[in-house]
């Protein structure tokens, strides 16, 4: 070291009192708010994942229940039949036009 010749040795050096241009202050600032606001996006882009997810599982599960009740309702005219009696108010219509099919299949011969 530089001391060496003149029989010095340094053991620690203790520096007190130190500060910093506004400009490198400034700068150390604006890095630590760049970096909450990209932390910040990468949350807001999390939360937009999952809700995505959770409209996907949502709509996915929709889709099944519809294709279930259309695939059951191909099978079976009567519970077609029996979800229009389920509507209805008990008042039969009191005109019907041409080609009306009735409510209900009444059927004659059995």
């Amino acid at each position: 070291m530089r001391l060496s010749p003149y029989w010095i040795t340094v053991q620690a050096v203790s520096i007190t009192n130190i500060t910093f241009s506004p400009d490198f202050s400034h700068a150390i600032e604006q890095k630590q708010v760049e970096e909450q606001n990209v932390q910040k996006e990468e949350f807001v882009r999390q939360q937009a994942i999952k809700k995505g997810e959770t409209q996907l599982a949502l709509a996915e599960g929709q889709a099944k229940a519809n294709k279930l009740l259309q695939e059951s309702l191909k099978s079976s005219p009567e519970v077609l039949q029996m979800k229009a009696l389920d509507k209805w108010d008990g008042k039969l219509p009191t005109y019907m036009g041409s080609g009306s099919v009735p409510f209900i299949r009444l059927e004659q011969g059995k």
